[in-house]
């Protein structure tokens, strides 16, 4: 579904690096997701929506639409404008993977870009170090929430000293394309960065825990940086207690071979029981 592609560079020298994330899109303000830089969506009204039914990881997800911007031209803006979001956090890592949900109605002839990409100041510019993710062609339409996984490309060994992560409904932003559809969407939630050597790496981007792969066929890892988790508990989707397992310094893993094909929940829970978060995980064998 996703194009990826490596011959790009994000809009540069707009957005300041930070160490918070809201990759899972739970914290909301002003009408748009925090630590996301999200400049457009002053000019361009209901370009960035929040999704408060139906996420598929906590409350709520992120909705992106190519919208109408009458007045525009005052500020030397296009008549149309995409959703669009940016997030730049220092990393010195080279990650594995990227993964996240997505739904996609992508007008014909316009195209939407998820991208994750890794640079390095050479001390006069930005060089591109590596790349996950890519383009969502128009006529594309997802309607129900589908995992996408993208692995990193490099183009060169060097260690990046930032993590770049961007999406647009149209990616003439990114992209430099003329094509902007009025009603182009995507929305996204729950993006993760995976690393090379394990469970101990995984960057909570999205909340304070992750299960992963999700959808998962042989085995599920589980993990949070919340030190008060002491289990965690699955659950079928008529509320049966598949299996509780113990974490140990936030970390856990189950074997899937007595699970059917399905969606599962999972709940962590302290010492005494009590639960701190609930998600669910998809089974695909």
């Amino acid at each position: 579904m996703i194009k990826q592609l490596l011959s790009i560079a994000f809009v540069a020298g707009t957005f300041a690096v930070s160490a918070q994330q809201n990759l899972g899109f739970e914290n909301w303000s002003g009408g748009t997701p925090d630590n996301w830089d999200a400049q457009l969506a002053t000019f361009a009204s209901g370009s960035i929506t929040q999704i408060t039914t139906g996420a598929p990881e906590g409350t709520s997800a992120v909705q992106l639409t190519t919208s109408a911007c009458g007045f525009c031209g005052l500020a030397g803006l296009p008549g149309r404008l995409p959703g669009y979001i940016q997030q730049s956090v220092a990393s010195t890592t080279r990650p594995v993977s990227m993964s996240f949900y997505l739904q996609a109605n992508v007008m014909a002839g316009d195209e939407a870009a998820v991208i994750a990409q890794l640079t390095k100041w050479n001390g006069s510019s930005t060089d591109v170090i590596g790349q996950a993710g890519g383009t969502i062609p128009g006529g594309t339409v997802v309607s129900g929430w589908t995992i996408q996984n993208s692995t990193f490309q490099y183009v060169n060994g060097n260690t990046p000293d930032t993590l770049i992560i961007g999406a647009a409904s149209s990616d003439s932003l990114l992209f430099a394309t003329s094509t902007q559809a009025i009603g182009s969407t995507i929305s996204i939630d729950a993006i993760v960065i995976t690393n090379p050597v394990g469970i101990q790496d995984v960057i909570l981007m999205g909340s304070k825990h992750v299960a992963y792969p999700n959808p998962a066929n042989s085995v599920i890892n589980f993990t949070t940086s919340d030190d008060n988790a002491a289990y965690v508990t699955i659950y079928d989707l008529t509320g049966r207690k598949v299996a509780t397992l113990p974490m140990n310094a936030g970390k856990t893993q189950m074997g899937l071979e007595q699970l059917d094909n399905g969606i599962y929940m999972y709940s962590i829970s302290n010492e005494n029981k009590n639960v701190l978060y609930t998600h669910k995980f998809t089974v695909t064998k």
